[in-house]
């Protein structure tokens, strides 16, 4: 696994806090007036034998980098994966040497030190620093689909607020699904929001936090599986008969 901290990540995650301060934080009514998207339910439910990858971080054989420098930490700590956002303003991850396509990874997320409003979650579809999707929640309750193109933050109108999301250092269950053109953020087994995109359909999985105007997010990370899924099958469109 490779940590990196993107150079210009203080300029999209502005750009994220701007796009989310118009939600209301602590209720959904920022969602009530917005179209909520449907993902096709998959032809073929996943079953335990789809599991790809996993890691509960008990040992150091997971093949994670470990760094430690003035932007972060990111490491083992306690059988865990920790990832301490050391200065404001900044992006940390750290994702997988692997591609994956139609997948669906699980994860536990703790805040165990930090702001209120810094950001964890998940990336898909890394393919570098500049082109990747992020799935954000944060202890206050902001969650969030992210597309990245050519290091420019995308407006997807995926963001919003959810009382589904625990505060404080409660953890929080992380499902992010990327499967065909659709991505999905679902927490502690509520469904937040779905996203319908085909510019990025595989890439890497990566693991993601970060801050804004304070320093110290301060995260765990526990039991990360990857799992393969199936994508929806198209829907047919109706022909024409023609006349011979």
């Amino acid at each position: 696994m490779r940590s990196d901290r993107s150079n210009t990540s203080k300029y999209w995650l502005i750009a994220v806090l701007l796009f989310l301060s118009g939600c209301q934080l602590g209720s959904n009514s920022a969602l009530e007036d917005q179209p909520i998207q449907v993902m096709p339910t998959p032809t073929q439910v996943p079953t335990p034998e789809g599991l790809l990858f996993s890691d509960d971080f008990s040992t150091t054989l997971g093949g994670w980098e470990r760094v430690r420098d003035e932007y972060s930490i990111n490491d083992y700590l306690n059988g865990k994966w920790r990832i301490l956002v050391i200065q404001e303003d900044q992006v940390i991850w750290n994702f997988s040497p692997d591609t994956y396509i139609n997948i669906r990874i699980e994860v536990d997320v703790l805040k165990q030190a930090g702001p209120q409003d810094g950001v964890m979650g998940v990336i898909c579809g890394y393919q570098d620093e500049i082109n990747f999707y992020a799935m954000l929640i944060s202890p206050n309750g902001f969650y969030a689909i992210l597309k990245i193109i050519d290091d420019e933050l995308i407006e997807t109108e995926t963001s919003g607020s959810s009382n589904a999301i625990f505060g404080g250092n409660a953890p929080n269950h992380i499902r992010a699904e990327c499967v065909g053109e659709w991505l999905r953020l679902t927490v502690n087994d509520q469904l937040l929001i779905e996203y319908q995109d085909e510019q990025i359909i595989s890439g890497n999985i990566g693991l993601i936090a970060g801050t804004f105007d304070t320093p110290g997010m301060d995260v765990l990370f526990d039991n990360l599986e990857i799992y393969r899924e199936v994508p929806p099958t198209p829907t047919a469109e109706p022909t024409t008969p023609t006349d011979e």
